[in-house]
């Protein structure tokens, strides 16, 4: 996960970018103001000045002459947002606005990477190609229930593989709607071919539409990437604190595929315990049933997912031999 030099390079080079941007319009809206309230550049050439005097008492000891600029100073400055206010302008319709309060438009805030940084370098992940054309194929709009049975129930549920489908596509709408205001998480399990990756793929493409970050991952690719990371001395960024753990939104798929060992199970009961704990959401598909859960993870592992997650039970036939039949 960690970004390549010419990836970083692409990420500054939109903070630049953005940077430039915030300053034309900054100076776009002093032209409109000047020219609507000419009093407006008499007060800034005077705020100019006084800095430029108070700096220069100062470095001549001169600390209650320094005090008597500053003071014009504010007075100018009040006198600016009382006029911006009273012809209809924001008060501080003059000042830079950035794009991100919080970093100013550099990616960094006392040097550590803004969290603007991380959505936008997860958002630069999402661009693979590969992936890129899976959210453009598998979406809401392209989902279809005539692949999923309608003519026998589910003896443990009493639903057709359809009327599931309803239901579960209706409880990934909910996820979506309440995104923001209720940190769910889900699990999607089942037999393959039903359908798990392609309602995450749609899950992923609302919110991403939403600029919300989200981080999809195949279990055995975090897993390996995750050892890596931590074995290898000379890993270039450790991706956990500010991708893994941080994303409003991490997709597990094919949670199972992995090699299992004692430090991907470790790893995993990390990552549920420390995204709940924390407010954040996750999204687990598995071809495991639940008792495989437990005999392949740990108990402390099912019981996180059993009491935190909704659990939603994918069956039926194979949807892609459907597809193929036809």
């Amino acid at each position: 996960m960690a970004l390549t030099n010419s990836q970083y390079e692409q990420l500054m080079r939109e903070y630049s970018r953005l940077q430039a941007l915030d300053h034309q319009q900054m100076v776009g809206r002093r032209q409109t103001a000047y020219a609507k309230i000419p009093r407006l550049t008499q007060l800034s050439d005077l705020i100019a000045e006084s800095a430029v005097e108070s700096a220069q008492a100062r470095l001549a000891g001169d600390d209650a002459k320094a005090a008597e600029y500053d003071r014009k100073r504010h007075a100018a400055d009040q006198e600016i947002r009382s006029l911006l206010t009273e012809n209809g302008f924001p008060a501080d319709y003059l000042a830079m606005q950035y794009h991100c309060p919080d970093c100013h438009d550099t990616g960094y805030v006392q040097g550590k990477k803004c969290r603007c940084f991380k959505r936008r370098a997860i958002s630069l992940f999402y661009t693979q190609p590969s992936l890129a054309r899976a959210l453009e194929t598998e979406n809401f709009s392209t989902f279809l229930f005539r692949y999923y049975d309608d003519s026998r129930p589910d003896p443990s549920t009493g639903l057709t593989p359809r009327e599931n489908m309803h239901r579960i596509v209706g409880e990934c709408r909910r996820f979506i709607t309440d995104f923001g205001r209720d940190p769910r998480s889900l699990l999607f399990y089942g037999g393959p071919g039903l359908g798990k990756t392609f309602l995450s793929h749609c899950i992923a493409k609302e919110l991403i539409a939403q600029n919300y970050s989200v981080l999809y991952y195949s279990s055995a690719s975090l897993f390996d990437t995750l050892a890596r990371n931590t074995f290898e001395k000379d890993a270039a960024e450790d991706p956990f604190a500010d991708y893994v753990l941080e994303c409003d939104l991490l997709i597990l798929d094919d949670l199972g595929t992995e090699i299992t060992n004692a430090f991907v199970s470790a790893t995993l009961f990390r990552i549920l315990n420390e995204r709940i704990s924390n407010g954040k959401s996750i999204l687990i598909s598995t071809n495991l049933t639940l008792p495989d859960l437990v005999r392949v993870y740990s108990e402390r592992v099912f019981s996180r997912i059993t009491s935190e997650f909704t659990l939603l039970g994918f069956y039926g036939d194979d949807i892609r031999i459907r597809k193929k039949l036809e």
